[in-house]
């Protein structure tokens, strides 16, 4: 054992630093949860200094009213919102691998993409406006956002349109990578519809419900939070907003630590049954050493035809959402003063240059967390990956956290957002089942040929995955880039807020004479803001695979 532990001495010193950020961090903030879920907090005391109260605050927070209800609807919505997209991702994907024409289908994919690739709360208000009585282009008569029996509905058909283009294109690579397999295998006879299509679908399907449960408490919050209001409490509240107004608008700080610990046992608990799972009956349709959408083969003229006319009227949606932000602002009269003030071009830069920032150092530190994962035989690796399960369920943005950033007096500065913008567990994962798939022969060959480990690491590792590890970096940035929770949490100053914080405020701000910012403006800054990551998008389209978008499902 000793003698192994010397061998891979270079993947434990590998660990130390970003673990150690890592502990730093984000471990004592979640300390400081744990430990703050057992005392009567007074924010004039701090922390440590507060009285011992035990499980009282656990009782409170059970024996709330609203927990049982707000508990299923957040369970209801997120057992429907799998559902749906499971159904609907299935039916897009096997529409469209009946198209035969490479780039047309390739084409459809990334459109389906693309709502992803656009901030939640520009889609809140794009939906907002679509259905508003008052202002929507397309004369809505009805409010269905305003009852509570209709909202479960226009929620799960939003996020679903958002996030639907993940498992269709997940799909389809499963698609792929069976076809070319029984290809390679020299199968003479063409494999059936059903084995060639069907089942690798269904089974990539699965696999992404699957992954559902690691998040079965939560949803997109940035979007439900935005969408929800008053009136549709009864079937839209969710943990997710409960805890976010209950903690940081009501100021109930005790309820924030129980809420916290309840939710990581839940869906720790619901992580460790998905990954067993995934891993022992899905694993292979999800990372392949051969095929992908391109593997696709023409299925015949009928089917072609079907897959075409269903992948245009599914596109009719994304079509819209583009016509709403980048055509249909020209309309009206723009104000170029309420634009400067939307969208300040000092700010914009300097957020711009912070994510890439924190994503460099976020690529680092998923290179280095994964590289021991490639190792079968390395001492602890149990107990390493099982941590790193521990820390893909905990969640951001709490209570402590805040606190946790008060007392080093970072408040209103915009360190917290570039710390916390280090870390995401679940590309770790997805960075080694790529290489172990794909390229854990040249590790082999490498290691038969006496080379070390760092040799390994530079000459073998690095070469064979900075493509996707390229590709994880571009998804971060989208997810740093298009999220303002932490900039409500921590900034109090609106000239430090981020373009998209300000974008979010100005939504329903409301001055004398109305609304303080046309639609036609909110649209087209809307439309700005989506410009970078919408690039990123069809710059890098290419290494998009469906393998490094499973990276994507903790944010789902």
């Amino acid at each position: 054992m000793l003698q192994r532990i010397w061998k891979y001495r270079m993947h434990y010193l590998l660990v130390i630093p970003p673990l150690l950020l890592w502990f730093i961090f984000k471990g004592i903030p979640h300390f400081m949860t744990l430990y703050g879920s057992f005392v009567d907090f007074v924010i004039f005391k701090g922390l440590f200094s507060s009285d011992w109260v035990g499980l009282d605050n656990y009782r409170n927070l059970f024996n709330l009213p609203a927990f049982t209800s707000v508990l299923g609807n957040t369970l209801t919505l997120k057992l429907l919102y799998t559902a749906v997209s499971g159904i609907f991702a299935l039916g897009a994907a096997l529409a469209l691998s009946g198209i035969g024409i490479r780039w047309l289908r390739g084409g459809f994919a990334t459109l389906f993409l693309i709502p992803y690739f656009i901030p939640s709360a520009v889609i809140v208000y794009v939906t907002m406006l679509a259905l508003s009585q008052s202002q929507s282009p397309f004369g809505i008569k009805a409010m269905p956002l305003a009852h509570s029996e209709l909202f479960p509905m226009v929620l799960v058909a939003a996020e679903v349109f958002k996030t639907c283009g993940i498992p269709i294109l997940i799909a389809l690579t499963a698609i792929g990578a069976r076809q070319a397999a029984m290809d390679n295998r020299s199968i003479r006879v063409r494999s059936t519809y059903l084995q060639g299509n069907v089942i690798p679908a269904m089974k990539a399907v699965t696999a992404f419900m699957l992954m559902q449960l690691g998040s079965l408490l939560t949803m997109d919050s940035e979007l439900q939070r935005l969408l929800v209001n008053p009136l549709v409490f009864e079937t839209g509240d969710t943990l997710d907003s409960f805890g976010f107004r209950t903690v940081f608008m009501n100021a109930e700080y005790n309820l924030a630590g129980p809420l916290a610990v309840f939710q990581f046992i839940v869906q720790f608990t619901c992580s460790l049954l998905a990954y067993f799972l995934i891993k022992g009956l899905f694993a292979r349709d999800l990372f392949t050493s051969t095929g992908g959408t391109a593997a696709i083969q023409s299925t015949g003229k009928g089917k072609n035809s079907t897959g075409i006319l269903i992948s245009i009227v599914l596109s009719f949606a994304v079509l819209i959402l583009l016509y709403l932000l980048f055509i249909y602002p020209f309309s009206f009269q723009l104000s170029g003063s309420a634009l400067h003030t939307l969208l300040s071009p000092y700010r914009y830069a300097v957020y711009m240059i912070m994510d890439l920032g924190a994503v460099t150092i976020f690529m680092m530190i998923t290179a280095a967390l994964a590289f021991p994962l490639t190792v079968k035989g390395l001492p602890g690796r149990g107990l390493y990956k099982l941590l790193l399960l521990a820390l893909l369920t905990l969640s951001g943005s709490t209570f402590h956290e805040y606190l946790f950033y008060r007392d080093l007096h970072m408040s209103n500065t915009i360190f917290p957002l570039f710390l916390t913008g280090f870390y995401s567990i679940l590309p770790i994962f997805i960075l080694k089942s790529i290489f172990n798939s794909k390229y854990s022969s040249r590790r082999e060959e490498a290691a038969a040929a006496g080379r070390g480990e760092t040799y390994i690491f530079f000459c073998v590792y690095i070469p064979s995955i900075w493509k996707p590890l390229l590709a994880l970096g571009a998804l971060h940035f989208v997810m740093l880039w298009s999220s303002f929770t932490q900039a409500f949490i921590h900034l109090t100053n609106p000239q430090t807020f981020p373009p998209l914080m300000t974008f979010v405020n100005a939504m329903n701000e409301i001055g004398e004479a109305g609304p303080a910012y046309t639609q036609a403006d909110l649209l087209l800054s809307g439309a700005l803001l989506s410009l970078p990551t919408l690039l990123i998008l069809l710059l890098m389209r290419k290494w998009l695979t469906g393998e490094v978008m499973v990276s994507t499902m903790k944010n789902l």
